[in-house]
């Protein structure tokens, strides 16, 4: 077993920097635990992210119904703080998250076992996760610059109504946050199963080409490759599994994280520098998500390497392995989709042309004005 290197070391860091972030905003509720090496439910967690969600819960109710008082026809704006405040109790006190990161840490153990590497990260998901951080960070300072100016000419009750929606947009962008982090991981897995792979295909290349070996030789390698194999053959779709339930699970942050993306193209008219560093820090947010939905379906597909596994002069057994492992689920990439829509680069080409011409619409109606 190879010893941890330096930057195996900083990339857990950074995964656990952002697990204790979104810890102390309210978003997770669970803790890791070194007795059992396993994630569980904190019950403090769950106390204080529910205290802090019933405070921002009861103030916006509050100061919606003031609002209704004198103005009844924003009605719609409470019904749809309560509809993200119900959804965002679903999400936070989900037990599906805990249980996907415990199956992550399950197949994190057993590829190290196998490979006898632990060093599955490299330079470029370091990358992913700063870039990740970066992007939440600007957009946090995007959003304050674009409320301060509005706390301070809108009344007391509206006031309130715009920092427990501030709240709820810094849980939303940690929610996307918390999932790139666990798509850069499944990136990492996939990666090191691809590299895996090859040292398999190339240890059977070996083995065809070795003419000084007798058959009981022969047969102990093979059996020992067909051992290999099948360990690889479930830890890929175990994996596989592993990234259609986190799919599945952060559906609706996505959704959310997608129509707020596209707000500051309607708001703004692009006509200063001012506004287009905020269009561009929506744009480049758009851009770098999708990127990331790109490397992981790229990565999910089946290696090549698996097509060359054939040793018929030998072992048929391996070769029913292998051909069942090519009629597998597997075979087909991951698509990421939500509620039906696939998030590819021709969705990405989508948003940023809805982008682009409501940002165009907006600024030739200013002109005109």
């Amino acid at each position: 077993m190879r010893e941890v290197n330096l930057l195996t070391r900083c990339t857990f860091l950074l995964l656990f920097f952002i697990l204790v972030v979104t810890q102390i905003c309210g978003a997770t509720t669970f803790t890791y635990s070194w007795r059992r090496r396993r994630f569980n439910q904190s019950f403090v967690l769950r106390i204080y992210s529910g205290a802090i969600l019933a405070l921002a819960s009861g103030i916006t109710i509050l100061a919606m119904m003031e609002i209704l008082k004198g103005h009844p026809n924003r009605w719609p704006y409470l019904a749809g703080c309560i509809v993200i405040l119900v959804t965002r109790l679903k999400v936070s006190f989900s037990c599906d998250i805990i249980r996907i990161i415990n199956n992550i840490l399950d197949v994190l153990i057993h590829l190290n076992s196998l490979t006898r590497n632990p060093n599955i990260f490299r330079l470029r998901h370091l990358m992913f996760l700063i870039f990740s951080i970066q992007n939440i960070t600007r957009s946090l300072s995007m959003i304050m610059r674009i409320l301060f100016p509005i706390i301070l000419e809108n009344p007391k009750d509206a006031n309130l109504v715009i920092l427990a929606l501030f709240w709820f947009l810094i849980l939303l962008l940690l929610q996307i946050t918390l999932n790139i982090s666990l798509f850069v991981v499944l990136i990492a897995i996939f990666n090191q199963l691809h590299r895996y792979t090859r040292t398999i295909s190339n240890d059977v290349n070996k083995l065809r080409n070795s003419p000084m070996l007798d058959s009981g030789q022969v047969q102990v390698l093979i059996k020992q490759l067909q051992s290999a194999s099948q360990l690889l053959i479930n830890l890929r779709s175990k994996t596989f599994r592993i990234t259609m339930q986190t799919i599945q699970i952060f559906q609706y942050p996505w959704l959310c994280a997608i129509i707020f993306g596209l707000m500051p193209f309607n708001c703004f008219r692009a006509i200063d520098w001012k506004d287009l560093y905020y269009l561009a820090i929506c744009a480049g947010n758009i851009i770098f998500n999708c990127t990331i939905f790109k490397i992981l379906s790229w990565e999910s597909r089946t290696s090549r390497s698996f097509c060359h596994f054939h040793l018929s002069n030998y072992h048929q057994g391996l070769d029913r392995m292998i051909d069942e492992l090519l009629h597998q689920e597997i075979w087909e990439q991951v698509k990421i989709s939500i509620y039906g829509i696939a998030l590819d680069m021709k969705t990405l080409l989508k948003l940023l042309s809805i982008g682009t011409f409501l940002v165009f619409v907006n600024s030739q109606s200013h002109l005109q004005r």
